[in-house]
């Protein structure tokens, strides 16, 4: 290898490392928004699944079908979610293909296996100790069963993914990258199945069935997960002088993808699914009549619940907010200030964020323009400040919204405010879109910290200058007291990151 070669492999190892361990970082934060995400739709998905049970009861359908519109709905929403973790998937493991066909490449020269290892699992010849449940190379000869070479090459699995299509709850399909089954010879003309389990879809039964592989015979059968990126070792370079290397950012080899995370995931979603279709199965059966015979409302039965199980006490405006994303609602994706009338004629303008509690997309509302809440189908929700009679902020409160109102600005200088609502990742994002907003996080940790910092924010006004309610009231007391378009529900709340009540 010439000295040019040596000094660039390298540095190319050196960047696959520092992209590995990004990876991890980008992985953790993605996977536990997900689990947090997943906690929301045991909440959204039942909230959704009791509107379409009450809008069958209403128009005569039967029981049989509520429970069926209920179940569909929910499915629906934790699609939504599922949809979110493939693309994430998907982006992930084309960065693993890749990462491994420049490794595979006449343009990198040092040997696959110095560079990676992949996982390996389960069986491995009766009487013979192959490497299992551990890290072994790509290219591996593990000695020889009556004369014949135990070997393995599972590179073409990684630089060669085949895709497959994986049906979401709600009857769609997605179609995801995963490794192929490779086939080796073994002695006595059996055949070994190395099985690559870079497939999203093998969930919790994917050691299982590569141990049980078509042709009965378990103890031949290896399960491959997962591939990871060795420590760089400049000491096999002659042209790169070791004493010169920083290596203070070393710390271990480092997994490239944790696919055995994804596959966990999946499963605990569609566990929390099962939950909620369990749930609402017996809480239709139990409002049903009621629904029907209008004794029980949709406001009884759904209503603002989910957020006050949400959270409790928010320091302000912005995590009272928090609770419609965990709810499932419509969420403005900007907050706003919203100027309304007071019983006795005058006007107030607080800092708010805005939600609307339905199930069908809505339009942006518009800035400068009153809107009455009473022609918007579902229903309209503020998250705002709470202050003393200092104006100082003790607290984020929220409160529905059944007249008129105007959104006087809104924070980003927007002239509409759109709503949307989310699941893991927005199922409207490819999965080039998704790498390529992980590719601009530099440091997850960081951007999450910030983002908390964010969200915490000191009680103040957006635009400057405070809420001057007038006669020293303070604004908790004008809300409650003094507003004829503003409902009668003002909660405070405290985070409660995704709680949903059984």
């Amino acid at each position: 290898m010439s000295a040019e070669q040596q000094e660039a492999d390298w540095e190319q190892w050196v960047d696959f490392y520092a992209d590995a361990r990004q990876a991890n970082a980008d992985d953790s934060t993605q996977i536990e928004q997900a689990k947090r995400d997943a906690y929301g739709m045991k909440t959204a998905g039942r909230q959704d699944g009791l509107y379409a049970a009450y809008e069958v009861a209403i128009s005569d359908g039967t029981l049989s079908q509520a429970k069926t519109a209920a179940k569909d709905a929910a499915r629906a929403r934790y699609s939504e979610t599922l949809q979110g973790v493939y693309n994430h998937w998907t982006s992930r493991l084309t960065q693993v293909q890749e990462m491994m066909q420049l490794v595979n490449s006449s343009d990198f020269a040092t040997s696959v296996n110095e560079v990676a290892e992949t996982y390996a699992a389960g069986g491995g010849y009766s009487g013979y100790d192959g490497p299992h449940d551990a890290w072994t190379a790509f290219n591996s000869s593990w000695g020889t069963q009556s004369g014949t070479t135990v070997s393995s090459d599972l590179m073409p699995v990684i630089t060669s993914l085949t895709n497959s299509d994986v049906t979401l709850p709600d009857g769609q399909t997605v179609t995801v990258p995963g490794g192929t089954e490779v086939k080796t010879s073994s002695y006595d003309n059996e055949t070994s199945y190395f099985g690559a389990a870079l497939s999203i879809d093998l969930g919790a039964n994917a050691v299982h069935n590569y141990r049980n592989p078509p042709n009965g015979n378990a103890d031949q059968a290896w399960f491959h997960t997962d591939v990871r990126i060795r420590e760089p070792d400049p000491t096999l370079y002659d042209s790169v002088d070791s004493s010169e290397v920083d290596t203070s950012d070393f710390d271990g080899h480092k997994p490239i993808m944790n696919t055995r995370d994804f596959h966990a995931l999946v499963a605990e979603i569609e566990r929390m699914m099962q939950d909620t279709l369990s749930t609402l199965d017996s809480m239709v059966e139990a409002k049903f009549d009621g629904m029907k015979s209008g004794d029980v409302s949709l406001q009884d039965l759904v209503g603002s619940q989910a957020m006050w199980e949400a959270a409790r006490n928010a320091e302000n405006f912005r995590e009272a907010a928090l609770a419609f994303r965990s709810a499932g609602y419509y969420t403005a994706d900007t907050p706003t200030v919203v100027e309304f009338e007071r019983q006795d004629g005058t006007t107030v303008e607080v800092d708010a964020h805005l939600a609307v509690a339905r199930t069908t997309d809505l339009d942006p509302l518009p800035v400068g323009s009153q809107v009455d809440a009473s022609n918007i189908a579902g229903t309209v929700y503020m998250a705002y400040n709470e202050e003393d009679a200092d104006g100082n902020v003790t607290g984020g409160a929220i409160t529905s919204i059944t007249g008129a109102f105007t959104i006087v600005a809104a924070e980003d200088g927007s002239s509409e405010v759109a709503f949307t609502r989310r699941g893991v990742i927005e199922t409207s994002m490819s999965p080039t879109e998704i790498r390529k907003i992980l590719e601009e996080n530099g440091d997850a940790k960081a951007d999450a910290e910030e983002a908390r910092q964010d969200i915490n924010v000191e009680g103040s006004s957006l635009f400057g200058g405070g809420i001057d309610l007038g006669g020293g009231n303070s604004l908790l007391w004008s809300l409650l007291a003094g507003l004829g378009s503003l409902g009668v529900a003002a909660v405070a709340f405290v985070i409660a990151w995704f709680v949903a009540s059984d």
